[in-house]
């Protein structure tokens, strides 16, 4: 029987399925990784639970949210992303901000995942320059053994997974046109194995209207080399565009944004994401999504997000909640100061 490597984190592998059977790995009696089987292990806590056909690409923390606020609106934030998030949705975001921003991001992820993040980001004239730097976490988990029949034998210590990303941003405004391009630095830990890669985002972003209320956004995502680990092995990162509008328009007490984003990923169908920002005299604000890609791997219900908001002087408090089926839920809390 073959062996393959079986990490059940919210981890999938190259084959057709995800079975969330909680934290457990199996090796071969060995102990050791074969190339192909440390190629079939990707660490899966994006923004839902696709099952990765073979072939897929792998590195898929890339995948993840970034920040409550985007997140709470269903993930469909390529056209507002107008803080420091937007180093990690849309570079070219970055030409919305003034002056300068520090964002923090902690999120609670099914199966004891912990995803941590901080962004800088400061605007100079016409130019935008942003930071961020993203860790997942997967904590202690059992390393554990079979035997030639593949029956569970025991376990053999503890090993964690940890996946980084460093980004750093550009970008430039002119008129209603923004432009931005963002350097992706990726170090992936599984046991004693580590990989390395680099990842390039390019993104647009245009303004228009009366009050420059309407926007369109595109961006282009994970174009970069593989994730070359140090057996060799090799992972293509999870490259893909992202298309998207919004539109913010006034109301008697406050502030509404509209918005949808159209999710292109190579290795998986098409997905699209809606979502619902409402701001109280900003003050206060309530957030709904929904995301159609969650329907076949989940359930319909899985595709609904929603959070909240609130802000007082130069900071702001965002949290969102967001449903993973029989898999739990997750949280993400997120602050940002200006």
């Amino acid at each position: 029987m073959k062996k393959k490597i079986l990490i059940i984190l919210f981890l999938t592998f190259n084959f057709s399925e995800w079975i969330p059977l909680g934290q457990l790995l199996t090796f071969p009696p060995t102990m050791g990784i074969g190339g192909r089987d440390l190629a079939q292990m990707n660490i899966w806590a994006g923004s839902c639970a696709w099952a990765l056909s073979p072939g897929s690409s792998g590195v898929n923390f890339l995948r993840l949210a970034v920040g409550a606020r985007a997140a709470g609106m269903g993930e469909a934030f390529t056209a507002v992303a107008d803080d420091a998030s937007a180093v990690g949705w849309n570079p070219a975001g970055l030409t919305q901000i003034e002056d300068k921003q520090i964002f923090f991001v902690h999120g609670l992820l099914p199966l004891f995942v912990n995803q941590d993040l901080v962004s800088y980001a400061q605007s100079w004239d016409k130019y935008s320059f942003g930071f961020s730097a993203n860790f997942l976490s997967s904590g202690k988990m059992y390393r554990t053994t079979e035997n030639a029949s593949g029956d569970y034998t025991g376990t053999n210590g503890q090993f964690e997974s940890v996946d980084s990303a460093f980004m750093f941003s550009f970008a430039q405004r002119t008129g209603g046109f923004g432009f931005g391009a963002t350097l992706k630095i990726l170090r992936s830990v599984i046991d004693s194995y580590s990989g390395n890669a680099i990842g390039v985002d390019v993104g647009f972003l245009y303004r228009f209207g009366n009050n420059k209320n309407f926007k369109l956004a595109a961006v282009l995502q994970n174009f970069g080399s593989k994730m070359k680990y140090s057996n060799d092995v090799q992972d293509g990162l999870p490259m893909g565009m992202r298309l998207g509008g919004s539109y913010a328009v006034g109301t008697e007490l406050g502030k509404m944004n509209l918005s949808f984003d159209l999710n292109l990923p190579i290795d998986h169908s098409a997905g699209v994401h809606l979502g619902l920002e409402y701001w109280i005299q900003d003050i206060a604000a309530i957030r709904i999504g929904y995301k159609t890609d969650r329907i076949n791997d989940l359930d319909a219900l899985s595709g609904l997000c929603c959070g909240g908001g609130v802000k007082f002087e130069n900071f702001e408090v965002d949290y969102a909640y967001v449903p993973y089926g029989d898999l739990g839920q997750t949280h993400r809390i997120s602050i940002l100061a200006s």
